[in-house]
């Protein structure tokens, strides 16, 4: 089994629109929702035609937009606007501190906060609980332990690992060649994560999916991915596991209404013409037979 999986579903309705159209016109089969949105409720309205054919993943957002929880009780996390504006990095670092220190555990104890917030509004839309996270900050471990304190891992039905396997790219030359060399560096760092993170996300390795996602990231190209796709394919196989293909074919001609349009870099991306091309490749790959 391929999942073709688009991130980022209701960051606002444009964006929602152009995921629904790789699925109606392409091999789009499961999405991952911004529950802290705005305009969760008119894109989750949008949904409901397709909530049958499509996995709904829940996408725990630490990195931009409002926080649902109380901004008083998680200052960390939050500017003086109430968005959420935790780099990736500093989490990472912060979750390195020994677990009892009095920095980590406030740290943790704030994230747990939100996410739980989080997870309040996502039960009132789904009923099965498939984890991802917006940037990959579930792979944190202080973050996922965070997850783990409001989720048990026994009822969690899918959780993507975000480990992708370079050996596929290394068979590729042209391939390998052609990545930024951005995505190699984020690609190791969610590797160290995911050793990092062993104890935790073991548990759950019949219930994840090899991925891909990150090291062609901004550019993923049908010609590209129709390159690694197979190689991905026989790894999944022997593993007993389906692949995931991940891409964000939302982009929006306006920042106006994204999730916090004053946070410069979040709009650089939503704005880019990568979305255009993730676009594409979701509604011009073939089908492959499952």
């Amino acid at each position: 089994m391929i999942i073709y999986h688009a991130d980022d579903y209701a960051a606002n309705q444009e964006i929602s629109e152009h995921i629904l159209e790789c699925h109606r016109d392409g091999v789009l089969n499961s999405v991952s929702v911004l529950f802290n949105s705005p305009h969760v409720a008119a894109c989750m309205e949008m949904l409901k035609p397709y909530i049958s054919d499509l996995h709904t993943n829940i996408h725990l957002n630490l990195a931009e937009g409002p926080s649902v929880a109380d901004p008083k009780k998680v200052p960390l996390l939050v500017d003086e606007r109430g968005m959420l504006r935790t780099s990736f990095f500093r989490l990472f670092l912060i979750s390195l501190l020994p677990r009892r220190s009095a920095k980590r555990c406030e740290w943790k104890k704030q994230i747990s906060f939100e996410l739980r917030a989080q997870l309040e509004i996502a039960k009132q839309y789904v009923s099965s609980i498939r984890i991802d996270s917006h940037q990959h900050y579930h792979m944190i471990p202080m973050v996922l332990e965070a997850i783990f304190e409001n989720v048990e891992p026994e009822k969690v039905e899918y959780i993507r690992i975000t480990s992708e396997p370079f050996t596929p790219y290394l068979k590729h030359p042209d391939v390998f060649f052609s990545l930024k060399p951005i995505n190699l560096v984020k690609g190791a760092v969610l590797k160290i994560c995911r050793l990092l993170a062993h104890d935790l996300l073991t548990p759950l390795s019949k219930k994840t999916a090899i991925f891909c996602g990150i090291l062609m990231s901004g550019h993923m190209d049908h010609k590209r991915v129709s390159i690694i796709c197979p190689e991905l394919v026989k790894i999944a196989k022997k593993k007993g596991l389906p692949v995931e293909i991940l891409a964000h074919p939302g982009g929006v001609a306006k920042p106006d209404d994204l999730l916090d349009p004053k946070n410069a870099d979040c709009v650089e991306f939503y704005l880019s013409n990568g979305r255009n091309i993730d676009h594409e490749m979701f509604c011009t790959i073939k089908k492959t037979k499952q």
